[in-house]
């Protein structure tokens, strides 16, 4: 993993084009392969291990401006993961996985999830754990 990049999700759920990118040099990781096989998701759904990239989505069920922006990123997502181009993780930032997992049901989100507040998050290469609000994506490559 060599470049993170932060991308706002509140100007893309705003449908503005221009959209805050900050990048950040990180150390060397395991690869994603092996960190995906060593983390325990609450979801039945595990993320593609040989994807290019991989998209972090931080995300609540008490959250209206990531409960509206997640149908456009259900409905992007097979572009996304055409081709191993794209895997997005949701990490919830809900109290309790019942919570989550009830919020991704409903939703119809084929993804994998993590909660924040839990070891799992920190085993993924540029997954982070200390964003301040949500909801927020960060991309890894």
């Amino acid at each position: 993993m060599n470049v993170i990049r932060w991308i706002s999700l509140f100007l893309i759920a705003m449908c503005n084009p221009a959209v805050a990118e900050e990048t950040v040099q990180v150390a060397a990781a395991p690869t994603m392969a092996a960190a995906i096989e060593q983390t325990q998701f609450i979801t039945e759904i595990k993320p593609n291990p040989k994807a290019q990239y991989y998209m972090f989505f931080y995300t609540a069920s008490w959250c209206s401006p990531c409960r509206a922006v997640m149908p456009k990123i259900i409905a992007e997502y097979p572009r996304m993961k055409a081709n191993d181009y794209m895997e997005i993780i949701v990490i919830s930032f809900d109290d309790d996985v019942s919570a989550a997992q009830s919020y991704l049901s409903k939703s119809g989100a084929p993804f994998a999830a993590l909660m924040n507040n839990s070891a799992e998050p920190s085993k993924l290469p540029g997954c982070v754990t200390d964003v301040s609000s949500i909801p927020h994506i960060v991309i890894v490559d």
